[in-house]
């Protein structure tokens, strides 16, 4: 089984309704987005994602941006993604379906990269618009554990935006 964690891209610092929730994506955003696409669409070619996203506008913008280069299976929205705690998120994988579809979390940190480092054991921290793809032996969601899974690839659109 294989999980791929991405942080939401690169967002204004408030948002006109004053609500941290409603932030939109920055311009940096957008270019982060447009290269997570690229990559998604030659790492995808063979490869069906279900996609489970923080409801939020910066995480649905981030998704919206990407979708066109993914093989989707399905795509859920959830609030309690919002915001979530390495707890909560560790929760919601362990729930997972076993299915055919590689999992895609789209969340926010600090809770997104403190489940990649739960996982793998390293400290993973993802900047905006990374990706981080980790690997396990198992394909039970339910049966992961703590440093069970290694870290496959992490990618950081930041690092080819200059």
């Amino acid at each position: 089984m294989k999980l791929f964690l991405l942080r939401h891209a690169k967002t204004e610092q408030t948002s006109p309704s004053g609500k941290d929730f409603d932030r939109k994506l920055k311009p940096k955003g957008l270019k982060q987005c447009e290269l997570l696409g690229q990559y998604f669409s030659e790492l995808s070619k063979e490869m069906v994602f279900t996609i489970h996203c923080s409801s939020s506008q910066r995480t649905r913008e981030t998704f919206e941006l990407i979708k066109r280069d993914l093989s989707v299976n399905k795509i859920n929205f959830y609030d309690e993604l919002y915001h979530a705690s390495v707890i909560e998120l560790k929760n919601f994988v362990e729930k997972l379906p076993v299915s055919s579809a590689n999992h895609l979390i789209i969340g926010h940190n600090f809770g997104i990269s403190e489940l990649a480092s739960y996982y793998t054991g390293e400290i993973v921290e993802l900047s905006t618009g990374a990706l981080a793809i980790i690997d396990f032996t198992v394909d039970e969601p339910s049966l992961l554990t703590k440093n069970s899974g290694s870290l496959e690839l992490l990618f950081e659109p930041n690092n080819l935006i200059f």
